[in-house]
This record gives C-alpha cells, sequence and structure tokens, in this order.
C-alpha cells in the first residue's frame, strides 16, 4: 500500500466502468425481470447483480444451462440499449474525476468487458467523456491496453482489476463501490482503496 496517493499526480487515468464510473445494478435488475418475462428464467437477482462487471455469458454461468446463456446475454443486451439506458446513473465522483482529469490536461481510457458500443451508450447516457474506450476484456486481458494508453493509474471496483492494473504497470486503486472488500481488492494487488472516487476528486 502506498502511504499517500493523489490522483493529480498522474495524467493518464484509466477507469474500469460497471460500478466504478456507472452503476449498472438497477439497469441490470429492470433487465433481469424482463428476462424472466421473456424467457422464464428464475435467477437469484442478488447474487446476479453481485457479478455485475465480468462478462455476461460468465455472470449467468452458475444458474444457466450452456445452452440457455446465448439467448440469456442476447437478451440482456437489448433490454441494457433500450429501457435500461433510463436507469443508468454516474457512480458519485465520477463525472467531477473525469473532468477534472481532461481539464487538467490529462485523459480519461475506459477499459471493460462490456462491448465498446455498449460502454459508449453508457458513458453517454451518464454524461462522462473518455478520451478512448477500450471493451470486450476483462481480468488480466485488460492489461495489454492499459499498457497501450500508458495508463499510469487503473481504477476499479473487482479484484480482477487490481490483477490488470498490476500486469500493466499502472499502480492499481481499488473502489469499494462494489461488492469486493478492503482485503479483497488488497489481496489482488491494490495499492490504494477508497471508498468512493469522491475521495479521489478532491486535491490533495
Amino acid at each position: 500500500m502506498q502511504d499517500s496517493f493523489s490522483i493529480a499526480d498522474h495524467s493518464i487515468v484509466g477507469f474500469d466502468l460497471d460500478l466504478t464510473l456507472v452503476d449498472t445494478r438497477q439497469a441490470f435488475r429492470v433487465a433481469l425481470e424482463r428476462l424472466a418475462r421473456t424467457r422464464g428464467h428464475v435467477l437469484p437477482v442478488p447474487e446476479v447483480v453481485e457479478r455485475v462487471g465480468l462478462p455476461l455469458d460468465e455472470m449467468f454461468s452458475p444458474w444457466l444451462d450452456p445452452g440457455q446463456v446465448g439467448h440469456a446475454v442476447a437478451d440482456m443486451r437489448v433490454s441494457f440499449m433500450t429501457e435500461g439506458l433510463a436507469h443508468l446513473t454516474a457512480m458519485d465522483g465520477a463525472v467531477r474525476l473525469t473532468q477534472r482529469i481532461r481539464a487538467t490536461g490529462g485523459r480519461v481510457i475506459v477499459v471493460t468487458s462490456r462491448s465498446s458500443a455498449v460502454a459508449a451508450r453508457f458513458l453517454a447516457a451518464c454524461g462522462i467523456a473518455a478520451d478512448a474506450l477500450e471493451g470486450g476484456v476483462t481480468g488480466a486481458q485488460k492489461s495489454a491496453p492499459l499498457r497501450s494508453h500508458g495508463v499510469e493509474v487503473y481504477v476499479g471496483d473487482h479484484p480482477l482489476d487490481m490483477v490488470a492494473a498490476r500486469g500493466a504497470g499502472a499502480i492499481a486503486v481499488g473502489v469499494l463501490t462494489g461488492a469486493h472488500s478492503v482485503p479483497a481488492l488488497e489481496d489482488a494487488g491494490a495499492h490504494v482503496v477508497v471508498s468512493s472516487l469522491l475521495e479521489l476528486t478532491s486535491p490533495n
């Protein structure tokens, strides 16, 4: 763990999407309700929502048969891009922090397991601007795009985000807005853990 950390000391900052920049939980619940209506799947909503941020097929794998997963993923994507958009909100501090980074000449890089098209719509719906967006990667797969963009700091809510940051030689900042604890993030390699992005918005 670093004794002191200021995001203002770094000009290229990467972010995860779900539960880091964008709160997708309510949109996900709406999509699950739609899935139940159209496909008849009965899923433990709280447990599934805790897996937000993983690729959709991995999220469903504990509860759906392989033959059901493809249809479920397709239905969820349609729901996210229609009625789900109205249920998205920016995480506390997300707009202010990203605006501050860009206003001071820095770059905001979003690297997410969501497809780039979906992630772009999510960001636009929440009024968050990014200088680059890399989608369709998770866990250690994120390290390559982080390196290619020269990301110095990567902020995420999931232990796998810490793994990705470490693999890219970036400072790993864990944020407690997801389902993971301080020990879980630190064990995965977090240099810094904050309760929310609000802690990164004030000058140090």
